[in-house]
């Protein structure tokens, strides 16, 4: 069972470095806020944003495939769960400041994405270099963005924390393993 996990680890370690290119914003979502064409984002209220962190932050190391409880996030839906992590955590940050984001959520990172681009709070860092991605996350990224990753796969999480250098903290629901400690990722 170890080795599966860190196989996991590993192959997510592996995804992060080579294919790491996109940002959700979901505080900003239902057009408030947003993607300009500069592709800043603003808009959102950092109430909303440090209420989805906080509830993210508050699951770590309470779910887990290893006794069930992560079937809590997915509707009782055997299947990789980390959208299902992120929808669940939106929705209950929507529930505790009265914020609507119509029709956020969904069990599948493509859904969540194409959710951000219809709502205008999508931001790509795809084909910059890694100073001009360290920039545009320091200028454009806060605790309770959603982050996304795509490859051959795709995964999501919480962002809780922003550095100076562009790296920042994620809270991420992953398959075989439970919540993981907050992850720092680093744009390549």
């Amino acid at each position: 069972y170890q080795s599966s996990i860190d196989s996991l680890q590993s192959q997510i370690d592996n995804n992060r470095q080579q294919v790491y290119n996109l940002l959700v914003q979901a505080e900003g979502g239902g057009g408030s806020g947003g993607v300009s064409g500069a592709g800043s984002i603003g808009g959102g209220s950092s109430e909303f944003g440090n209420a989805v962190a906080s509830i993210a932050q508050s699951y770590v190391g309470k779910l887990s495939e290893a006794d069930g409880s992560y079937l809590q996030v997915t509707g009782g839906r055997a299947e990789h769960w980390c959208a299902d992590f992120v929808t669940y955590v939106v929705s209950k940050a929507c529930e505790q400041t009265g914020k609507s984001l119509n029709g956020f959520g969904s069990p599948a990172v493509a859904n969540l994405r194409a959710w951000g681009e219809a709502n205008g709070c999508y931001g790509s860092i795809d084909g910059m270099s890694s100073s001009q991605k360290a920039q545009w996350i320091v200028n454009n990224v806060k605790p309770g963005d959603v982050m996304i990753m795509q490859n051959n796969s795709s995964h999501t999480g919480i962002v809780t924390k922003v550095y100076s250098d562009g790296s920042f903290d994620t809270v991420e629901g992953l398959s075989l393993i439970h919540i993981s400690e907050p992850t720092r990722r680093t744009p390549i």
